[in-house]
């Protein structure tokens, strides 16, 4: 219970301290995930997958660009926590993408 009651205060403090870097790798992933999304459905299913290719990105590209040794992020409470923050992210940018892009097809079609 304590997960769900405090968890609006996490996505605050994790939507608050998202730097420049780290808004334009969620903005890349989500307008490619967002293009690729083809149905109403697959706009609930894909962001998930979203949201693991950003953990992903996250974990590899710092290691990768410093040469350092990758490490597996912990998992535990502030992984799922920032997991299912990135989800709800995700959700809403995807949704923006795939309105406009549905919008401009059909205004195309």
């Amino acid at each position: 219970m304590g997960f769900i009651a405090s968890f609006h205060t996490f996505l605050r403090e994790f939507l608050h301290h998202l730097d420049q870097y780290h808004l334009i790798q969620a903005a890349v992933i989500a307008l490619f995930f967002g293009m690729a999304t083809a149905s109403i459905i697959g706009l609930f299913i894909v962001p998930a997958v979203a949201a693991l290719v950003y953990i992903a990105a996250d974990t590899l590209i710092p290691p990768l660009m410093h040469h350092t040794p990758i490490m597996m992020p912990a998992m535990n409470m502030a992984l799922l926590q920032e997991g299912i923050a990135l989800y709800i992210i995700m959700l809403v940018a995807m949704a923006v993408v795939f309105t406009i892009k549905k919008l401009i097809l059909n205004i195309r079609g």
